[in-house]
């Protein structure tokens, strides 16, 4: 057997349709998980987090059609140079090895963690199939991308969407930017800017689980009381594939 039918057959990240090896949950659920993780996500109220999930997609979709036209890692890298960034590729991150890549934007630098393209590329692996490692490195730099045009061309997303009002005295009240938005834009943005299936984050919480040991059948059962949990306490609205399998 060559080593190109060891590594299984190769193919492109917008051909890749996860749900045939793995559990899935739709975009939308997803999202929920992630601005939940936010610091000031106890201070929403529950009508509040669909509205702000489809705010933070919207913002995403909309720049992906402007900016999201380069889909090869050779092209990226030239206009991520051209933009005045520099761009590094590291083995893991010194203190989270969690983090995949980051944007810095005081340094204009983008990092990127081959540890993660790592992972990512046996996830593959293990559904028999071979994605050019190019491909793993350019879904980490859109990424980021998308976060350096936020700080300067389209603004960022926390900063333009509703804030989480956490103290309120007569009419002066405190409110704070939802970080995690910029996130749930950021893989809108990937995902609309590489033609996927499905949403870059679903990796994360696919490796977090497969890390922890967790069998296909642990994986689904959490993904399905994760999707009634928030079918029941928040308004989102059901897709053709959000199904229950």
């Amino acid at each position: 057997m060559n080593r190109l039918a060891e590594r299984g057959a190769r193919c492109s990240l917008s051909s890749i349709i996860l749900e045939h090896k793995y559990p899935v949950l739709p975009p939308e659920y997803l999202f929920i998980l992630e601005l939940e993780q936010d610091e000031y996500f106890p201070f929403l109220a529950a009508d509040e987090v669909p509205l702000l999930i489809r705010q933070a997609m919207q913002k995403g979709h909309t720049a992906a059609k402007q900016w999201g036209c380069e889909k090869s890692f050779s092209g990226m890298i030239n206009l991520l140079l051209k933009e005045g960034l520099t761009v590094r590729f590291k083995e893991v991150h010194g203190e989270i090895p969690s983090i995949r890549a980051e944007y810095d934007r005081k340094q204009h630098r983008i990092s990127i963690y081959r540890s993660s393209v790592s992972q990512i590329r046996q996830l593959f692996q293990d559904m028999n199939l071979s994605v050019p490692d190019k491909d793993l490195y350019l879904l980490h730099l859109v990424h980021e991308w998308f976060h350096h045009l936020e700080e300067t061309k389209v603004g960022r997303t926390d900063y333009a969407l509703p804030r989480a009002t956490v103290k309120q005295k007569g009419p002066f009240a405190l409110r704070k930017p939802l970080k995690r938005l910029r996130e749930i834009a950021a893989h809108t943005f990937t995902q609309n800017a590489l033609n996927l299936a499905w949403s870059p984050l679903l990796l994360d919480y696919l490796l977090l689980y497969r890390g922890k040991g967790w069998s296909m059948g642990q994986i689904r059962k959490t993904f399905k009381k994760d999707k009634e949990r928030i079918r029941s306490m928040y308004d989102v609205e059901q897709t053709d594939n959000d199904s229950d399998d």
